[in-house]
């Protein structure tokens, strides 16, 4: 059932030509603003972050890595123990040569500037698609919680996939929205392209595709419904009734538009591997582990076979378990399923900064005013956007409500079997905030029309009633507020007691913090920092016993160095994420390491299982002999070198590349050893910076 929003036409009917073009004016100013205030947001973000990806052993560091390979030797390899999706990692590599060419090596400004450029460019795609949807103020809304919104503000900053898909899943629906409106062909040729590169960026985007032509179906038949037919117009059976309403021509395109982007990529990988791997093996492969009952022994399995035979092993495998035991089959891929359930309604924010035993270099601390008016934004698209789309179909929004369903649907699924982390909800999110904002936009309107309709206003009171029971019972949030309120409090007080050089006092608000709360490791190294400054050094490796966070490391570094151990004083993590190579520059630039410039080349790097196990570090390929007689530290034929530019250092690793691989020649330049008074060997000319 259709509602009818009397005022809303009513409004348009009596608007004059004057007014009409003034309100236009206002709305294109006020979407600009929207998005030079999310530019802004997200530009200060990135300036008070300390992550470094391009060294991290989780996804973002394996996509640094083969952006790095691509870009610098033309080879795109699949080193990982999964074959993932290319597209982002293609543009990372286009980001890192530009950088490259300007000067630049790390490339990691260039790829977050890309990033924060394609978000920001989703804040008027958001809008028109809810203008189109419901009505301007709807749109108005939508595109200010997608320019403030904390997750989307801190989503430029990280190397993952999902900048890349969720530019292209919101620039497929905001296309087909727009094609619906005007019936331009070239519209729905471009949603198909946005869907197939959305694919290649995250491949379960693959499987919008049969979402979309259930929506033509729909459209279709609501379109041909609004014609009007004449009385003398043939009577039709329900079978020939539907077949009409079947858009073989739209259907055509949107498919063949996608297939034009993913095919390439799987004819690539049937060339390369000789099997049929449409985007990646991520999928069966998730499922097989989901499974198996000792995942980490089946990561160890996959990687002992060939890259391609993985997927074929694992898509047997799980075959072979459902066979054998089609029963425990389904209640070990439902196993945690309920507790994904209840993870995926939670304040986000307050979760990270509360419990979470680490920060792992999330500006958490220095972002919490804009992160909790994010989990309060959070809260309430939420709760309005689950009781939209409850609320009968509006008279603009057609079949779109069953495309975000299935939408809503499919993700939500896809979370309760597999694994679950935040960023893999952003379908979810994009879709309560269009539904959110349409609530936001008329709220009485919405409650007379739910009220009018009693079925309808049942199923939005069920579901806004079990979203707030699952939100408020998964933490108790006022302990939890009043909690981390005190212990920030505490370590703020000890921050300031440290720019006094009172250590006592700091170590006083320290050991309150931690008795609030105690979970937290980065407590635990400010307190040992504070043990440092007052030369207990015994004192502060038993606090810190075992653990391990990037905070922890640095301090057993400090320990080291105070104590003239020079080896030790290399962080020994074995997650080389947990010490953000940022710090340690910072570190040794400040002068609190001696200036050794290449001996500490990897302290300089964050730790030197970094260059051992990560190629992604190893940038210039020098094969001529490099000496330094300050150094410390030679690089001769085969070793790679790193050059850090705010430190300007090097550091040295061996290299991966065989002596007659062809990319030596390619990197073979000539080496001017450097003057003693020189803190990093001379960089070859294109890469020379004064």
């Amino acid at each position: 059932m259709q509602t009818h929003d009397l005022s809303h036409r009513l409004t348009e009917e009596a608007m004059t030509p004057g007014s009409e073009r003034r309100q236009r004016w206002f709305i294109a100013a006020t979407v600009l603003l929207l998005m030079l205030a999310g530019a802004a947001l997200r530009i200060w973000f990135a300036s008070v972050n300390q992550l470094q990806p391009q060294f991290s052993p989780a996804d973002d560091g394996d996509y640094y890595q083969r952006a790095l390979r691509f870009a610098t030797t033309g080879a795109y390899i699949d080193d990982f123990w999964l074959i993932r999706p290319p597209l982002h990692v293609f543009l990372f590599a286009l980001m890192i040569r530009i950088s490259i060419i300007l000067g630049n090596i790390d490339g990691i400004w260039l790829i977050r500037v890309a990033q924060t450029v394609m978000i920001v460019l989703t804040i008027p795609m958001v809008y028109d698609l809810a203008r189109r949807l419901f009505q301007p103020r709807a749109g108005l809304i939508a595109a200010a919680i997608t320019a403030v919104w904390y997750p989307l503000v801190e989503l430029p900053v990280h190397l993952f996939s999902e900048p890349t898909f969720f530019f292209f899943l919101v620039l497929h629906l905001w296309l087909l929205i727009w094609w619906r409106d005007s019936r331009r062909w070239y519209l729905l040729a471009g949603s198909g392209l946005a869907l197939g590169l959305g694919a290649l960026a995250r491949s379960p985007t693959l499987y919008g595709a049969p979402f979309v032509l259930l929506w033509l179906v729909l459209e279709e038949r609501r379109y041909r419904r609004s014609l009007d037919t004449s009385a003398a117009a043939p009577a039709l059976s329900l079978v020939e009734r539907w077949r009409s309403y079947i858009p073989l021509r739209a259907m055509a395109i949107v498919l063949v538009a996608c297939a034009l982007m993913v095919v390439p990529w799987t004819i690539r990988n049937y060339l390369v591997y000789e099997k049929i791997i449409l985007v990646d093996t991520i999928g069966p492969v998730n499922l097989w582990l989901h499974v198996e009952k000792y995942p980490e022994k089946g990561v160890e399995i996959l990687k002992t076979m060939p890259q391609g035979e993985r997927q074929v092993f694992a898509v047997n495998d799980t075959m072979r378990m459902f066979q054998a035991d089609p029963v425990g089959f389904w209640q070990l891929l439902w196993r945690n399923a309920w507790f994904h359930f209840q993870h995926i309604w939670k304040a986000q924010f307050l979760e990270d900064m509360a419990t979470k035993r680490s920060y792992y270099g999330r500006p958490l601390q220095a972002t919490w005013p804009l992160g909790v008016a994010g989990d309060l934004i959070w809260f309430a698209f939420t709760a309005t956007g689950l009781a939209a789309l409850a609320a009968p179909i509006g008279r603009r929004e057609g079949a779109f409500r069953w495309l975000a369903l299935c939408w809503l649907l499919y993700t939500i699924v896809a979370m309760m079997i597999m694994h679950i982390e935040p960023r893999y909800l952003l379908p979810v999110w994009l879709i309560l905030i269009l539904y959110g904002a349409w609530w936001l936009s008329n709220p009485m309107t919405m409650l007379r029309t739910l009220w009018q309709q009693r079925w309808h206003g049942l199923l939005a009171l069920l579901m806004t009633a079990a979203f707030l029971g699952l939100s408020l019972s998964y933490r108790n949030y006022p302990e939890l507020i009043q909690r981390t309120a005190t212990a920030e409090m505490h370590r703020a007080a000890a921050a300031q007691a440290f720019a006094a050089d009172d250590y006592d006092r700091a170590r006083a608000e320290l050991e309150q913090a931690m008795q609030t709360h105690n979970g937290l490791v980065d407590q635990r190294a400010e307190l040992a920092f504070a043990l440092i400054a007052q030369q207990q050094y015994d004192a502060a490796q038993e606090l810190m016993g075992n653990r391990d966070s990037q905070r922890i490391a640095l301090a057993r570094g400090d320990i080291a160095r105070r104590q003239q151990k020079t080896e030790l004083a290399r962080p020994t993590s074995t997650r080389p994420k947990s010490v953000p190579v940022k710090m340690c520059r910072r570190w040794h630039c400040n002068g609190s390491a001696p200036r050794r410039p290449a001996a500490w080349c990897s302290v300089m790097a964050s730790t030197s299982a970094i260059f051992r196990a990560s190629p992604q570090v190893r940038r210039l390929i020098w094969p001529k002999t490099i000496a330094s007689p300050t150094a410390g530290c030679r690089a001769r034929d085969g070793w790679c070198c790193l050059c850090l530019s705010r430190c300007k250092l090097a550091a040295c690793s061996p290299c991966a590349w065989p002596a007659a691989h062809p990319n030596r020649r390619r990197y073979s330049l000539r080496y001017v050893p450097m003057q003693p008074t020189q803190t990093r060997p001379n960089r070859p000319p294109w890469l020379a910076r004064t």
